[in-house]
């Protein structure tokens, strides 16, 4: 990661000049003594939030010099710290579209989808400030049912251009995936990556979208980047679910029920859990109801969340591959119950 130096040199004399300890700037900031020892060695870079305070408490400007033009690492780590500091999926939200702003990106979208097994639909998550105009004729055209997207970020990890996307779609003869990516052209969407994310209980994609195609070489270059913080988006997110529940005493669990929760997060059936254990639905999910209540939580969605966000200790998880039948279980069934910002 890379770091001013001459930035924590300036804090650290500023501070000085006005004869003020760390403890004292960092209650001015709300943030932790080590924080400012940590800026002020280099270490750490403060948030764009934290250069503005700093800014006005020493009445000298920390922000790069006039002309200076940032690196998307830059840009990418300020992201990192300023969505470390949000609680809410508002305030995410608010982070997503400024670092999008910052990168010089039009359009942001990212949904995940629980892969548990919850016996009914499962729920989509989504946050987006793409044009609503777009967002209702999709919903309403039922687009998502053939959208190329879904195919292939629920059956790789690689991100994938629209022009891509596209090119499969002529060579596979498939009308009704190339009528989907050509009205979001008509609509004036020029160019967009989808950046598959297959995390421990949720499957997630991030795209980005531009209005303009001189700026495709652009997002190319970005994509590492864009993957990165795709991956920081899913992190938060559910480091601000977890955090929805909070427990003071992580709970004890079983081995068994240990087991029983890394089923879940996988997304197995509950009657192949039942046969896993030899006994029958019923007693699984009485097991999981207990689960619940030992966690606070109220739903299996809600459970699954709270014991990844708590780091409990899990079997196989991260092992888990994604194929085409839970594509065909979860991916257009989803899709079809999506709700919109």
């Amino acid at each position: 990661m890379e770091v001013d130096i001459d930035l924590g040199s300036r804090i650290k004399a500023a501070r000085k000049r006005d004869k003020r300890s760390q403890g004292w700037l960092a209650n001015k900031l709300d943030v932790c003594r080590s924080s400012v020892a940590r800026w002020e060695s280099g270490e750490t870079t403060p948030t764009a939030s934290n250069l503005k305070l700093l800014s006005r408490i020493f009445n000298e400007n920390f922000f790069a010099e006039e002309g200076h033009v940032r690196t998307p690492m830059e840009i990418t780590n300020e992201y990192k710290y300023e969505l470390a500091n949000c609680s809410s999926v508002k305030e995410i939200y608010k982070a997503t579209q400024q670092y999008m702003a910052n990168l010089g990106i039009d359009y942001f979208l990212y949904m995940q989808v629980f892969r548990g097994d919850l016996h009914q639909t499962p729920k989509s998550f989504i946050i987006t400030d793409i044009d609503k105009e777009w967002q209702i004729y999709y919903a309403q055209n039922n687009l998502q049912a053939n959208d190329p997207v879904w195919t292939h970020c629920w059956n790789s990890v690689l991100p994938i251009y629209s022009d891509d996307v596209y090119k499969k779609a002529v060579k596979n003869n498939d009308k009704a995936q190339k009528k989907v990516l050509e009205q979001f052209w008509k609509m004036g969407y020029a160019f967009y990556v989808s950046i598959p994310i297959h995390g421990p209980c949720c499957m997630a994609v991030f795209s980005v979208t531009i209005r303009s195609r001189d700026q495709v070489e652009m997002v190319r270059n970005l994509t590492p980047f864009l993957s990165y913080a795709g991956q920081l988006l899913y992190d938060n997110i559910h480091r601000v679910f977890g955090n929805a529940h909070p427990s003071n005493k992580r709970p004890r669990i079983r081995s068994a029920d240990r087991r029983l929760m890394s089923y879940l997060v996988q997304g197995k059936p509950i009657k192949d859990i039942a046969l896993d254990f030899n006994v029958s639905e019923s007693a699984i999910r009485q097991r999981v109801d207990r689960l619940k209540v030992k966690f606070n939580v109220d739903n299996r969605q809600e459970l699954c969340l709270q014991v990844v966000a708590q780091s409990v200790p899990m079997q196989s998880i991260f092992s888990y591959e994604v194929t085409s039948d839970v594509y065909e279980a979860h991916g257009l069934r989803v899709a079809s119950k999506l709700c919109y910002k």
